[in-house]
């Protein structure tokens, strides 16, 4: 197959299939291009070549009390470790081991280019100061929304930086 669309409800499994598709294809060292609108592909870069736990502790999930800041070491690294547990049981239920973990990394080079990251970030962060102006936070409707986007486009086309403070030079109070 060179082409294919992943369409279905919302739950369906279409992540999870695609994401499988495209772990096969790298590990045949098919070249693979995937357009994601909704961004869960990025998850491929969590590859690792084996079971330590320490690359996993920074995707540990703690609790909603729990700050990172704040968690002792050896908890984070006991989480770090129940992780890497359970994902050598499940992929060796598929046969998966560390030598077809490394031999994975090594073959496979995923690479994510997100075209308007930056656009829909600058996009964000001039809703969000609008809203905590008390005015029309909405593209759509907002006058003023229009006016920083496109200035934020500008600078970020220019390869200037797109942040609220470099629109606006304060005088020294």
């Amino acid at each position: 197959m060179t082409h294919g669309v992943g369409v279905g409800m919302t739950g369906s499994g279409k992540t999870g299939l695609v994401t499988v598709m495209i772990e096969e294809a790298a590990r045949a060292q098919v070249p693979t291009v995937v357009i994601d609108i909704k961004g869960d592909l990025p998850n491929l870069l969590l590859a690792f070549p084996g079971f330590e736990p320490a690359p996993l502790e920074p995707w540990v999930e703690l609790e909603s009390e729990e700050h990172r800041d704040g968690v002792r070491p050896e908890l984070l690294g006991a989480r770090a470790q129940e992780l890497a547990d359970k994902r050598r049981a499940a992929l060796a239920k598929w046969q998966i081991g560390e030598p077809e973990l490394a031999a994975y990394c090594a073959g496979t080079a995923v690479r994510v280019l997100t075209a308007g990251a930056r656009m829909r970030e600058s996009h964000s962060a001039v809703s969000l100061v609008l809203r905590l102006l008390g005015r029309e936070p909405d593209p759509a409707k907002s006058r003023e929304h229009v006016l920083l986007s496109v200035l934020a486009e500008r600078r970020l086309l220019a390869g200037q930086s797109a942040e609220l403070g470099a629109y606006w030079v304060m005088p020294p109070p």
